[in-house]
């Protein structure tokens, strides 16, 4: 399993692509700058915009599933996508981990770690900012390591 964002460069141009959406609106199933975006679309996003993927097709999602299904719509789509390696969630995490945060009955937020500490994450009151990873280690159920398509 060689995780992408392996170098200093990777992960700078990881740091640099969140903080384009710094600040962003939570406005569901966008993903434009500035204007909105949503957890699902943002880790999209930052993916991209840091070289991880040149384009991407994301899973059929409602806002409100976390509320009514057992099952999650995200969680399922991760657990089977090629370009990520399910990591044990008591490792320690690595920038550019995909986090499943658990937030209701299923995991329905997703979030990435950039390193020292750090994740970023769009929630609807509060849009796409920077928070602890030690504030949410009670949400996470599921690590996601981006790997090397090498």
């Amino acid at each position: 399993m060689n995780p992408y964002f392996d170098t200093e460069e990777k992960v700078v141009a990881l740091w640099q692509a969140a903080r384009h959406w710094e600040n962003t609106p939570f406005v569901a199933h966008a993903a434009l700058p500035g204007a909105g975006v949503d957890c699902v679309h943002l880790c999209a996003e930052i993916y991209k915009e840091s070289g991880f993927w040149s384009k991407y097709e994301l899973p059929r999602y409602t806002l409100d599933a976390g509320r009514h299904l057992r099952v999650s719509q995200v969680l399922a789509w991760l657990l089977s996508h090629p370009s990520f390696a399910s990591a044990p969630s008591d490792q320690p995490l690595h920038a550019g981990d995909l986090l499943a945060l658990k937030w209701d009955h299923v995991e329905h937020h997703v979030a990435i770690y950039l390193g020292e500490g750090t994740l970023v994450h769009c929630r609807k009151r509060l849009g796409v900012h920077f928070s602890p990873a030690k504030d949410h280690c009670r949400f996470l159920t599921h690590i996601f390591r981006p790997l090397s398509h090498v």
